[in-house]
């Protein structure tokens, strides 16, 4: 598009910085930055430990699912004032009977390689199966015992909770019929069409090797939060959704760890755990019961525009979601606390392996506000990711404070999602329900509220969160991606080539339309031009997901700078290399 070349331009040269209130903003040419040098945190790490971020590491991935409970926390406290009614009944019951906060977790880690089994290359991941074309070859890469986990692992081989999701009315099947037309006029068809799908997935192999033995060293930690809860259908808002990005960066040397923020996730198989009290005194049928009033909570979204418009609605919504960050990110430090704990356990499968003093987190959509919050508040935190979204100034709990710690930031430029509730809702509608309503009562920042968005700002919220980060910063805008592609979303879970070769029943429409910029905002009958989506690309014969290919990149170069100290891979954040996909605002970012 030669408006997004314009756009790139435009910010490239151009550099925002904000103070702390935003009262003030300043041009800064980008040759001012200073890109060169020594950081005060280079731990002396050369390039005998650098690994081309666009490669796997040197190790495969193993994976553990584990339950993360701590007693100081109650089960549920977001819900407990914002759940439905059945929910609050039952989390006072969960109160009386000990049941503390329990976070179902994903750990992936570092495993030596057999000889002749490695995982170096190019890819989308770390031996990754999804997609139906190993990395890794199974016939010298034998652990022993050791397997790969499959999909409904997940879910502890539950089928009665995994079948709970459903097929996405956004996917089409090979005669290119919609799944939302299948849905709408045969349900006898669609139920046929959702029972295979799940079935396949369910069965589908990951690219870790569950339960094996971490290899020998001590490792950064990152933890991983997804973003809030959209519904059981879409496969976000798990730590399922990090599948990909946890095996990469487990090859090349990190712990990662991924929770479900339980009250706003898709299905948490929380009361699987063996040490559940409500398990452990009233059995699977209580058990069941819970589960049913768990996974009938209403998603984040419906939350928030079911209290904005109505009169005086935007503040009691402002304060619901400061008190959900602030749980999300109790989760985060739960999680952290648990990690440091089993490092302390000589016998545990992390005992004596996990680096406690380099943490870092990274989060999608409210995961990345999520990660904004603990980089504000956490000390023991060094650094974070915020994939597609910024933080609005109203959602800050009193907790926040100016982050000074290397953070990179992210927008996609078809995001329809953050459009609609940074732009559409505050804009567009708010005013024109809500008498005397302004979009000052969601937006408080001046910065926040440009209006309509441009090509040189398609995301205000996100620019505005860049301007008044305190210390190395970047900022990464996907061109022709959407709120998810940087996740285990349905187009790279059902990609159209696997609905060709007959793998699937069902592929990912990745045909859109563009959204509008500038005055075209402001047009009722605006249409955009059709376009593809960043997808799936072949490349030396073997099929790659662009998008994680690029998400991959950076956060092996992010983190291998900031947590592991490798001053080589500055020079891979200050050399984008991805041509008109990407468009790069950096700043302060040092060897």
């Amino acid at each position: 598009m030669k408006a997004l070349k314009v756009f790139g331009l435009g910010i490239a040269l151009t550099l925002v910085a904000c103070s702390s209130d935003d009262s003030n903003e300043e041009s800064v040419s980008s040759t001012d930055n200073a890109l060169s040098g020594n950081d005060d945190d280079d731990r002396g790490r050369g390039d005998r430990d650098y690994v081309d971020p666009l490669k796997n590491g040197p190790y495969l991935a193993g994976s553990k699912s584990i339950f993360v409970r701590d007693p100081s926390r109650r089960f549920d406290p977001w819900n407990e004032v914002y759940g439905s009614s059945d929910y609050k009944t039952l989390l006072t019951h969960l109160n009386a009977i000990g049941e503390p906060r329990t976070l179902v977790t994903e750990v992936w880690y570092p495993v030596d390689a057999p000889r002749g089994c490695g995982s170096s290359g190019h890819g989308h991941g770390q031996g990754q199966d999804h997609d139906g074309d190993d990395d890794f070859d199974d016939a010298h890469c034998q652990l022993g015992s050791v397997q790969h986990p499959t999909y409904l692992d997940y879910y502890f081989g539950d089928r009665s909770i995994f079948d709970r999701r459903s097929v996405s009315p956004y996917m089409i099947t090979a005669s290119g019929q919609p799944v939302a037309a299948i849905q709408a006029n045969d349900p006898t068809a669609f139920a046929a069409l959702e029972h295979d799908v799940l079935d396949e997935l369910a069965n589908r192999k990951r690219g870790s090797w569950a339960n094996a033995p971490i290899a020998n060293g001590r490792f950064p930690v990152v933890v991983l939060s997804h973003g809030g809860f959209t519904g059981n259908v879409r496969p976000d808002s798990s730590r399922e959704m990090w599948t990909s990005l946890g095996e990469k960066l487990a090859s090349h040397g990190y712990i990662v760890v991924a929770m479900n923020h339980t009250g706003d996730s898709r299905l948490p198989a929380v009361f699987h755990d063996a040490g559940s009290k409500l398990r452990q005194q009233e059995g699977q049928a209580a058990v069941n019961a819970a589960y049913q009033i768990l996974f009938s909570q209403a998603p984040v979204p419906d939350r928030i525009t079911g209290l904005i418009f109505q009169p005086g609605g935007f503040p009691i919504a402002n304060e619901m979601m400061q008190h959900l960050f602030e749980m999300r990110a109790d989760d985060v430090m739960s999680v952290i606390k648990s990690i440091k704990a089993l490092d302390k356990d000589r016998h545990s499968f992390l005992g004596g392996h996990v680096d406690t003093d380099h943490i870092g987190v990274s989060g999608h959509s409210l995961g990345s506000m999520t990660t904004q919050i603990v980089l504000a508040s956490e000390k023991s935190v060094t650094t974070g990711i915020g994939w597609n979204n910024g933080l609005p100034k109203s959602w800050e709990p009193p907790r926040f404070k100016p982050i000074t710690k290397p953070t990179l930031l992210t927008l996609a430029y078809e995001d329809d999602l953050s459009r609609t509730f940074f732009t559409n809702v505050p804009f567009m509608i708010y005013p024109n329900v809500v008498p005397g309503g302004q979009p000052s009562d969601y937006l408080f920042l001046a910065s926040e509220r440009v209006f309509p968005p441009t090509l040189d700002n398609p995301e205000p919220v996100v620019r505005s969160c860049y301007g008044r980060l305190q210390g190395p910063k970047e900022l990464l805008g996907f061109v022709d991606s959407t709120h998810w592609d940087v996740t285990d979303y349905d187009d790279y879970l059902f990609p159209r080539y696997r609905l060709a070769a007959g793998e699937t029943k069902v592929a990912f429409d990745n045909v859109l339309q563009h959204m509008p910029f500038g005055q075209d905002v402001l047009d009722p009958n605006f249409v955009g031009a059709s376009y593809s989506t960043v997808s799936w690309t072949q490349v030396g014969g073997k099929w790659e997901y662009t998008p994680h290919v690029m998400r991959d990149y950076y956060s092996v170069a992010w983190f291998g700078r900031y947590l592991k100290g490798i001053g080589t891979y500055a020079n891979d954040l200050q050399h984008d290399p991805f041509g008109d996909k990407t468009v790069v605002l950096k700043q302060g970012i040092r060897r």
